[in-house]
């Protein structure tokens, strides 16, 4: 990996495997084998990018982050699920505290939050979607990262989603 063109090509398969993901993902796919492969390859490969890279880009940590959520999406126990969600918000919440005024890290760490708040009930469940606010707040005042497209509408959609989940929940908004 510090070899420059090793990167390089590693980057194209961990975008590659993270597209596929998110494909099938979108398609309500995630409980395929392939998904969680896809999935799986771009965790991996981002991980292997930004441990051995010391050019590690912000476009890496990102995908990193979305590697995350997709593999605790496509989890197939539960255990596996939480495991990779408390990876994610550690590394959600890291991210944000090394590039603020960027919305991936707020973003992620809200998704890992609203996650956790929707795996839970009573004022744990409460509890993690306050902390899903906060952070969604955070995210909606950060920009966009240089390789990915504006956060903005992600934002939005977790917010409405944290919304209708907190008032099923009976927790306060």
């Amino acid at each position: 990996m510090s070899d420059a063109a090793c990167a390089k090509q590693a980057r194209v398969k961990a975008r590659a495997c993270l597209q596929l993901a998110q494909e099938a993902v979108g398609r309500a796919e995630a409980a395929t084998p392939a998904a969680r492969n896809n999935a799986a390859c771009a965790l991996d490969t981002y991980g292997a990018i930004i441990s051995a890279s010391g050019a590690a880009t912000a476009a890496d940590f990102v995908g990193q982050l979305e590697a995350l959520r997709l593999g605790r999406d496509t989890a197939t126990s539960d255990s596996r699920a939480r495991a990779l969600n408390k990876s994610l918000a550690r590394t959600a919440s890291s991210y944000a505290e090394h590039v603020p005024g960027e919305a991936a890290g707020p973003y992620y760490a809200a998704d890992s939050a609203y996650w956790t708040g929707a795996d839970s009930s009573g004022v744990a469940a409460c509890s993690a979607f306050g902390t899903a606010r906060d952070w969604l707040e955070v995210a909606g005042q950060g920009g966009a990262t240089k390789d990915f497209p504006p956060f903005s509408g992600s934002v939005r959609a977790l917010g409405v989603q944290l919304e209708r989940s907190s008032a099923l929940k009976g927790c306060d908004a």
